[in-house]
């Protein structure tokens, strides 16, 4: 099976970066040109088959615009799987992408990167594998501080405190 070319996706779909919707240029089965290409997967993200292979449009989208694959990740800055505007979306690595999310739902703290740890509380932050903050707080406040210096550090722009 051949990768999808650049030349192919542009002869089959048309990329608008101001919406992030792809469309048929070209009669696809029951899909007629002009039609909207792909269907939200479960997991929100954008999909669309082609020649009898799945891509997530926000990949596409990156191929589309530069007629290179993402070497990495691709991040959706605004966090929402399914807004494929090309100012929404930003390559990555995966701690990178990793550092970009909200806090998780199960949190204890409601604090991201910050557990109980008996009377203290623990700051945590890994990049590439690696712990680079592991250490206990008196307060709440206190190791959500040292997070948030940690990520901003480390990730820059990709850090997401909340």
């Amino acid at each position: 099976m051949a990768l999808l070319t650049h030349e192919r996706l542009w002869q089959l779909i048309a990329y608008n970066p101001a919406t992030g919707v792809m469309t048929w240029r070209v009669r696809r089965g029951r899909q007629k040109a002009g039609s909207v290409a792909g269907w939200t997967h479960s997991n929100g993200y954008v999909r669309v088959s082609i020649d009898g292979v799945e891509y997530y449009v926000h990949c596409l989208a990156v191929f589309y615009m530069t007629g290179e694959w993402p070497e990495g990740d691709v991040d959706h800055r605004d966090l929402t799987r399914g807004h494929n505007w090309w100012s929404n979306l930003r390559p990555a690595s995966r701690s990178q992408n990793q550092a970009n999310k909200l806090v998780r739902k199960d949190s204890t703290t409601g604090i991201k990167g910050v557990s109980p740890r008996g009377d203290r509380f623990r700051a945590v932050l890994q990049v590439g594998g690696k712990r680079v903050l592991n250490r206990t707080f008196p307060t709440k406040d206190q190791a959500a501080a040292a997070y948030a210096q940690a990520a901003a550090e480390h990730f820059g722009e990709f850090a997401r405190i909340g």
